[in-house]
């Protein structure tokens, strides 16, 4: 996690409420406004293939609430 972090932030692309590497202006924003108090950092859906069962593993995890009252403000 903390890898993709500090590349994000250094290629001009922070997570938002990353308290870090984050822009603390925009983070008071999503904090005051949208109550956005953790990184917005998910993994929505990890494939791989499991060479023991010899078949493709999806895993999916639905987008938290949060990430959604930022998607549409």
């Amino acid at each position: 996690m903390h890898q993709i972090r500090i590349h994000l932030a250094d290629a001009g692309y922070p997570v938002l409420g990353d308290l870090i590497y984050g822009n603390p202006a925009i983070n008071r924003i999503l904090y005051k406004s949208l109550g956005v108090n953790r990184q917005l950092l998910h993994c929505w859906k990890y494939s791989f293939f499991d060479y023991l069962s010899l078949q493709q593993r999806t895993f999916e995890a639905p987008v938290p609430d949060d990430f959604e009252k930022v998607i549409e403000t």
